[in-house]
This record gives structure tokens, C-alpha cells and sequence, in this order.
């Protein structure tokens, strides 16, 4: 954590500031749901545009369980990223990644570094395995999770329901903590040549 705030360079050589949220971003997270397009929004965990459900996050942090990074563009929140575990418990060494992006951030490379830096994150408190639940019909987001070395190891369909009531099938990728840090910091080195120049 004493790495944060971080400057990151994204894929159009434009910067962003990523560090953990904290209580005072209530407000910058909840503006950022609100501007979320309304059709990501049937696909997520929670009704994230209500205002008391960003509230209850804000005010009851707790890293151990759940660490959120949040990266800004200037004073304006673009992208979240959370880490949650178990701790303790049969699962206590596995870790689920999610991720959002600003519909104007996306495809400049954002949600693999703000997920990247969880895998480091992961791998420093111990954690072996990482898993995303995705909708089989997120195609960006499989194809990031599978670039950082993700692997789908199942499909269950019909698991999920959205806001509209539709069901859909959910995607369970999974991967070991140190071959996604490898992974990622492959990532990071051929991201460094590609802004070069």
C-alpha cells in the first residue's frame, strides 16, 4: 500500500492517478456510477447508482475484506477496480476481481493495469488464486482477464439474472497469483515499449 498514489500512462500516453479509495470519495465514486452507461449497469453485483449503497462502502472500508482502487483523471474518478476475500474459511486463499472503466477510458489499457496492480497486491498478502465471474456476453472484459493470463474453467448457464430479470451465463475465469504477476509484468514491459514511440 505505501506504493500509492501511483501515476500511471495509459496506451494514449494520457495519465491517471490510481490509490485506494477512501471514505472522502463517496461522492466522486457515486458520480462515476451515474455516469456508468445504463446497460453496464444490469450487469453489475449491486444497484451501484443508489446513493446509500456507495455510503455504506465509503463508510465501512476495510481493506482486509474487500480493497477498492480508484483511478482519477484529475479530480474525477475513470476507473474501479476490488480486490475481495475471504478471511478465513475454505477459501481464504483465493481473491475475485472486479472492474469498472469510464465508457470514454476503455480500450487505452486502464483496466488491465488497475487489475495488475491487484495482482500485486494479491500475491504481497499471500493470496495463490484469483477468479473473475463475468457474463459470457462481456467479450472486452473476457478478453482482458484472458490476456492477463485468466483462464475459464467453467461456464454455468443461466446462472446470473440481470435488473431486467434475463438470465445469463456466467463465465468462472481463474488463475494462479504468481503466474498472473508474471504475466502482468510482461504486460507492463510491452506497454512501456508501445508508448515509446
Amino acid at each position: 500500500m505505501d506504493k500509492f498514489p501511483k501515476t500511471i500512462t495509459l496506451r494514449d500516453g494520457s495519465e491517471v492517478v490510481i490509490r485506494p479509495m477512501v471514505s472522502e470519495d463517496e461522492i466522486p465514486l457515486l458520480t462515476f456510477f451515474q455516469h456508468v452507461p445504463k446497460e453496464d449497469l444490469l450487469y453489475l453485483m449491486d444497484n451501484v447508482t443508489n446513493p446509500a449503497v456507495v455510503r455504506r462502502w465509503a463508510t465501512e472500508l476495510d481493506y482486509e475484506r474487500v480493497l477498492p482502487l480508484l483511478a482519477f483523471d484529475g479530480d474525477r474518478v475513470v476507473g474501479n477496480a476490488t480486490l475481495h476475500r475471504f478471511k478465513t474459511g475454505l477459501f481464504r486463499h483465493i481473491g475475485e476481481i472486479r472492474c469498472l472503466i469510464a465508457s470514454d477510458m476503455r480500450s487505452k489499457g486502464l483496466g488491465s493495469q488497475l487489475t495488475g496492480e491487484l495482482f500485486r497486491l494479491a500475491l504481497d498478502e499471500g493470496l495463490e488464486l484469483i477468479q473473475a465471474r463475468i457474463l459470457e456476453s462481456q467479450k472486452q472484459a473476457a478478453r482482458m482477464f484472458q490476456a492477463l493470463g485468466l483462464k475459464t474453467i467453467a461456464n454455468l448457464p443461466n446462472y446470473a439474472k440481470d435488473a431486467k430479470g434475463n438470465r445469463h451465463n456466467v463465465l468462472l475465469m481463474i488463475s494462479d497469483v504468481e503466474e498472473l504477476w508474471a504475466r502482468y509484468s510482461d504486460f507492463l514491459m510491452d506497454l512501456d515499449v508501445k508508448t515509446m514511440y
